[in-house]
């Protein structure tokens, strides 16, 4: 049975850490480190997989 909430949500709208990694051109240790600090935003899981909401990431770099 899916999660409703994940039936909810537009893809498009959030980040896979690849993605965001892409994104920043930053690395894996790099990116957990940011997280850490604050300065990036915490994941949203669905299931297991992490992701994050590329509105909130934008507004970061904006």
């Amino acid at each position: 049975m899916k999660n409703q909430w994940s039936e909810n949500v537009n893809t498009g709208e959030l980040l896979t850490s690849l993605e965001l990694m892409s994104m920043l051109s930053i690395s894996s240790t790099t990116l957990w480190r940011h997280v850490k600090n604050g300065e990036l935003p915490k994941p949203v899981y669905i299931g297991k997989k992490r992701y994050w909401k590329r509105a909130s990431i934008i507004g970061l770099l904006g």
